[in-house]
């Protein structure tokens, strides 16, 4: 009998990040993706090098973002006041390779936590951020629509409208796994819409949200 050697989660992660494509993702501006008091964004990813300068993971303009900016982490969300507060990680990514962040904002215990590889590397009180509903720009992946694209391999974003327990013991692939139950961030098929005449002729138009190219060949147990 033929024997299957199951994947290594590095191959499961790259084959992710070969589905999600290496363009900048539009997830559109879904109300679930606004308006959060209990959230958690989530990225999984991999470097090429750690002096890349600003390189967007994930960004809702003027409410969210997740940036990796040489070997630093930085974490934009929009204060009470409504501008971006950037909460600054200074050398927290020492190699290349894969790696994951979680931001989780927990409301009722008024407490926002950021994890890099599974381990807590900043915590602070919640109180002054507030997410609005949508504004002016589609949330994305892996860039912005005016630049700061990922240099690198990224194989999901998640956003989830609570609270989640980032597990430290598990793999990278795992807690992607996880993250990836709630999420309610979908990329969006663009094509050009034909019209007949008059200024709509050449509009591009969303015209289908298409569930995310996620590869879910097996849970890894390891």
């Amino acid at each position: 009998a033929t024997t299957t050697t199951p994947p290594t989660e590095e191959e499961l992660l790259v084959q992710n990040a070969e589905a999600l494509g290496a363009d900048v993702v539009d997830l559109g501006r879904s109300a679930d993706l606004f308006g959060m008091d209990n959230f958690t964004l989530s990225a999984t990813f991999s470097l090429n090098s750690l002096n890349g300068g600003n390189q967007t993971l994930l960004w809702n303009h003027m409410q969210y973002g997740i940036t990796v900016k040489d070997n630093d982490l930085q974490v934009a969300l929009r204060g009470s006041d409504g501008n971006l507060d950037y909460i600054n990680i200074k050398d927290v990514f020492s190699d290349t390779g894969w790696h994951d962040v979680q931001v989780v904002r927990n409301a009722a215990g008024n407490t926002l936590e950021i994890f890099v590889d599974g381990s807590n590397v900043h915590s602070q009180d919640a109180t002054n951020f507030e997410l609005t509903e949508p504004l002016y720009w589609n949330v994305t992946a892996g860039g912005t629509p005016w630049g700061d694209s990922f240099d690198g391999m990224l194989a999901d974003v998640s956003v989830v409208r609570s609270a989640v327990e980032v597990d430290e013991s598990a793999s990278i692939y795992q807690r992607m796994y996880d993250m990836d139950a709630n999420d309610v961030a979908k990329p969006l098929d663009v094509e050009m819409q034909e019209t007949t005449g008059g200024s709509d002729a050449n509009d591009v138009a969303l015209l289908c949200r298409l569930p995310r190219k996620k590869i879910r060949l097996l849970k890894l147990n390891m």
